[in-house]
């Protein structure tokens, strides 16, 4: 896409999305900003801390949310009336919108960081799978079964790290290099018991990208002292408890196959189709997402 055709495509997202914001305010609810699907994850938890009564505008990316925020603070009629936005960190920097008081920033590169934790896992695996680890007959099975995942976490962050540093470079240096459609098939291979790298060289995933000494150490600096389970991308995070959850699931379910966990076939009713909206409930809700809630909840009310 020319730089022209990005510019009206960005025209366009703002007035589609000033409109659907005009009529969120005369529908009398509060109006909350997201950057795509997002309210897979948030609305819960704006129900919960803040409102049922609000509804949302999916802005197609986190430039667009912005440039709507841009809009409506500068407009004449507009610019008090209490709107929200949240908006994932990603590898930007962030500093100019940090101290803006109504954008929520993720504490992750993106919610779907949020879904990876090992806190999440048991739940899904105790609700989803029916095994617990209060029940005496299966511990033995969870713990085998938490332990297969939180080893395989382990080495999936290992293999994925020169990918994430690659990325990270990408978008410092405004290349124009895509990775949106990488399969995670195609940066590793999992099964329950082992996990390796599916490629030899990153030059197989980003044939074009080029980077000297200086990128890679500006990568090393960002990422040194991160948790990679909440800075990593979080699209290929989420990937990889899709793809755990599904191997699980198929060592369950199947017939005649040489079983890794399970010791007969065992029914599931569960699927790994839209876990960013099924495993909702299940993910982490950071602290600070509570407080940004709660601090509008009292404004919200008082303003109607």
């Amino acid at each position: 896409m020319s730089r022209v055709n990005e510019m009206q495509s960005e025209l366009d997202n703002e007035s589609v999305n000033f409109n659907s914001f005009m009529t969120v305010i005369r529908n009398n609810k509060l109006p909350v900003c997201f950057e795509g699907k997002d309210i897979q994850y948030y609305r819960i938890r704006i129900e919960r801390y803040l409102t049922e009564n609000f509804d949302y505008i999916a802005c197609n990316g986190k430039c667009n949310v912005l440039n709507l925020r841009n809009k409506i603070k500068e407009h004449s009629i507009y610019k008090n009336k209490l709107c929200l936005y949240f908006v994932d960190c990603d590898f930007d920097d962030n500093s100019d919108i940090t101290d803006e008081s109504d954008i929520y920033i993720t504490p992750s590169y993106s919610i779907e960081n949020l879904y990876l934790s090992d806190s999440t896992f048991k739940k899904i695996l105790s609700d989803e799978f029916g095994i617990k680890d209060n029940n005496e007959e299966q511990k033995k099975l969870f713990d085998q079964i938490l332990s297969l995942f939180q080893n395989r976490k382990k080495e999936f962050l290992i293999e994925i790290q020169e990918f994430n540093h690659c990325i990270y470079c990408i978008k410092k240096q405004n290349r124009n290099i895509s990775y949106n459609d990488i399969k995670l098939s195609k940066l590793i291979h999992l099964e329950l018991d082992t996990l390796s790298k599916n490629y030899r060289h990153i030059s197989d995933i980003f044939p074009t990208l080029q980077l000297q000494a200086p990128d890679l150490a500006l990568a090393d600096s960002y990422f040194k002292s991160k948790d990679p389970e909440k800075y990593f991308r979080g699209k290929n995070n989420l990937m990889f408890l899709e793809c755990f959850l599904e191997k699980l699931r198929n060592d369950a379910i199947q017939k005649n196959i040489e079983r890794k966990v399970f010791l007969k076939k065992t029914t599931v009713e569960f699927t790994t189709n839209n876990l960013l909206s099924n495993c909702c409930k299940y993910a982490e809700t950071p602290q600070c997402l509570i407080d940004f809630l709660e601090i509008y909840r009292d404004r919200f009310f008082r303003d109607l």
